[in-house]
């Protein structure tokens, strides 16, 4: 006497791995965008909106699902900013730049 078993099973299996990460484009860091008041897009892709953006500590576009955000970068000319993102996937980066 023999007894043969079969069986099968299946699952899925995500690889998509989550968001990317997220990544400021622009500006880049160090990069001078210009004299006088100056009206520029930052760039970012990755992670996961909405998103925060802010400029020297205040932020000038909240809520925003995606890429670009247009700033105006006033006051004397040679000086450093920062631009800092936050996402709603606890991504935070930062860039320093020149005006």
């Amino acid at each position: 006497d023999s007894v043969l078993y079969s069986d099968t099973d299946s699952t899925a299996i995500d690889f998509s791995g989550g968001p990317s990460p997220l990544v400021i484009a622009a500006p880049a860091a160090g990069e001078d965008i210009g004299n006088g008041t100056v009206n520029y897009n930052v760039v970012w892709s990755g992670g996961s909106g909405p998103y925060t953006v802010r400029l020297n500590g205040t932020a000038v576009c909240t809520n925003v699902n995606a890429s670009p955000c247009a700033i105006t970068v006033g006051g004397s000319n040679n000086q450093n900013h920062t631009v800092r993102i936050t996402d709603s996937a606890s991504g935070d980066v930062s860039v320093n730049f020149k005006k």
